[in-house]
């Protein structure tokens, strides 16, 4: 009995090592099909520039020591006045986006930064701006705004002696006035939907 199931099995075992167990097929050069995508495209708008309006542009600085527990402290006793001896903690920036033609800013989202610097060498061997606390970046969100700059300055060299307060009040004596220079950059970031 083992050889009629030997003789049947046989060919079937053999036409299966003959053909193979997977799977083929005859393969060609499939050609390539072509769609097209209707697409649209839109040029960012130019800005033409901006007109920048300062609110304060006169201003004087008082350098005091800010009290004996302030000697050394950087930060302390410097005052901002505006032109009619009040004191000032900020100036106000009015921003208008001008543009090359008739689009409309109102659509669109800008980044801003704004710098300041002590542009002469004399003053800003003894006072700077304080980065830290002027900085000024935000969001607009059309074609004008105003935005508030705080007005903060610290000491470089701050005197910690009478000969060290003489010298930098014969150095300042001869500044009748410096430039506090004003960096405004604007980036439009995203369209409002």
């Amino acid at each position: 009995m083992n050889k009629k199931l030997l003789v049947a099995m046989l060919p079937i075992l053999g036409s299966a090592l003959i053909v193979g167990s997977g799977f083929s097929a005859f393969v060609f050069t499939v050609e390539p099909i072509v769609n097209n995508l209707t697409g649209t495209i839109e040029p960012a708008p130019a800005i033409d520039g901006y007109k920048l309006t300062l609110t304060d542009t006169t201003f004087s600085l008082y350098l005091d020591q800010g009290g004996v527990a302030n000697m050394t402290n950087p930060d302390a006793g410097i005052s901002v006045y505006d032109a009619e001896d009040a004191v000032i903690t900020k100036t106000v920036l009015d921003v208008q986006i001008e543009h090359y033609d008739s689009t409309s800013f109102s659509m669109f989202n800008f980044d801003y930064t704004i710098d300041l610097a002590i542009t002469d060498g004399t003053v800003s061997t003894y006072v700077e701006v304080n980065e830290e606390k002027n900085q000024v970046t935000g969001q607009l969100d059309g074609e004008h705004t105003s935005i508030e700059i705080p007005l903060v300055f610290s000491y470089v060299q701050k005197p910690q002696s009478y000969a060290q307060y003489d010298a930098m009040v014969t150095e300042l004596e001869r500044v009748t006035s410096f430039n506090l220079q004003l960096t405004f950059s604007l980036e439009i970031t995203d369209k409002i939907a």
